[in-house]
């Protein structure tokens, strides 16, 4: 079952990502957790070893998902990580693929 890590502040989106999923057979696929900090998403990763993706906000003003990114690139197992952002600001977008971003989502997702 392929686990994703989800880093935003947002608790909407925690709720968004729970709500959209429940009920559905695709829930029973994929599993999520949720970090609402730097602080917390590096402690999942030093803990969780079966991350398969991460999905981290880069526009947020208590996250600082280029500084995580950094943190993420190298590691092993290399993790896939989505830029999520509020923003359609090209330079931001295009600094999160620079950073190790493979693709970006705009909210509301």
């Amino acid at each position: 079952m392929p686990k994703t890590l989800v880093v935003d502040d947002d608790p909407d989106v925690e709720t968004l990502l729970r709500g959209q999923l429940s009920g559905r057979q695709i829930s029973d696929g994929f599993d999520f957790v949720f970090a609402r900090s730097e602080a917390q998403a590096l402690q999942i990763l030093g803990s969780e070893k079966n991350i398969d993706i991460g999905l981290v906000v880069i526009d947020s003003q208590t996250i600082s998902g280029m500084e995580l990114f950094r943190h993420m690139k190298g590691g092993a197992p290399r993790i896939p990580r989505i830029a999520l952002t509020s923003t359609n600001d090209l330079a931001t977008i295009r600094r999160a693929m620079n950073n190790g971003a493979v693709d970006f989502l705009v909210k509301p997702i």
